[in-house]
């Protein structure tokens, strides 16, 4: 089996050995900041984290309720808008306790 290498002679990464590396914040051999935390939650994912159906999401995403964005044929929903959304159900629930 040929080992790939890159323009200086070294062994390039296989694409699992680049994922573990930018998770470690290595990156050819020096230290870098990367944040893993995602910009952006698929339907399901958003579903999965606020503990409601996937139906339900797309429900709220198509009244506007949480916005989105599309990407090719995905429907996304930038981590801001997630966040927004959790605070304004947050104030409104507020708002009515008093």
């Amino acid at each position: 089996m040929k080992e790939d290498r890159d323009l200086a002679g070294r062994r390039s990464r296989t694409g699992a050995e680049r994922g573990r590396a930018e998770a470690e914040g290595v990156s050819n051999g020096r230290e870098v900041s990367v944040s893993m935390e995602k910009l952006a939650y698929s339907v399901e994912e958003v579903a999965d984290l606020l503990s409601l159906g996937r139906t339900k999401v797309v429900a709220l995403v198509s009244a506007g309720d949480i916005g989105s964005i599309k990407v090719g044929g995905r429907r996304l929903v930038p981590r801001r808008d997630l966040h927004e959304f959790v605070e304004r159900l947050r104030s409104e629930s507020l708002g009515r306790v008093g």
